[in-house]
């Protein structure tokens, strides 16, 4: 299973989780009290199978892009980025010698 988030458009979040659910693709265990999956701003994490990977791209009209989540941790110097980043499984989805593309966000910066 991978740990995917399907961007889209601020307030298309919830069209969004409607579409993955049609689609038949699990959405995150994250539920509110209602039991509904929550919306993260500017998409919506699932989890789903490689082939639902490939269906969620081909088939969901709102969201632009889905990017699988290879990891998650605290970097505070672009050093402590590179050694993290590292790290990860990269093997697992890219060629030896491939070029890779990091994509950073930053919450609470000072």
């Amino acid at each position: 299973m991978f740990k995917l988030f399907a961007v889209t458009l601020p307030g298309l979040e919830p069209y969004t989780r409607q579409e993955l659910v049609q689609l038949g693709i699990q959405t995150p265990e994250k539920f509110d009290l209602t039991g509904e999956p929550i919306e993260e701003s500017g998409g919506v994490a699932f989890d789903a199978s490689f082939t639902d990977l490939f269906r969620a791209n081909l088939y969901l009209r709102t969201a632009n892009r889905v990017l699988a989540r290879l990891g998650e941790f605290h970097a505070s110097a672009f050093s402590e980025l590179r050694k993290k980043a590292s790290r990860l499984t990269w093997e697992s989805y890219l060629k030896p010698g491939q070029e890779v593309s990091i994509r950073v966000t930053c919450h609470k910066s000072r």
